[in-house]
């Protein structure tokens, strides 16, 4: 089974220019850019939050 990183980065490299995502504001960023902004920016959820 393959995570959904790993489809990205095959779909990447077999159809970089293809569109990954239609957003409802209309951006439609391709498969290597979804891939670049993935290894960009690590996935954060929960880490920055702070318990008072």
């Amino acid at each position: 089974m393959l995570s959904w990183v790993h489809v990205v980065e095959w779909r990447a490299a077999a159809t970089p220019e293809a569109v990954a995502l239609t957003g409802h504001e209309g951006a439609e960023p391709t498969y290597a850019g979804l891939l670049g902004s993935a290894l960009r920016e690590p996935f954060s959820a929960g880490r920055d939050r702070r318990v008072s």
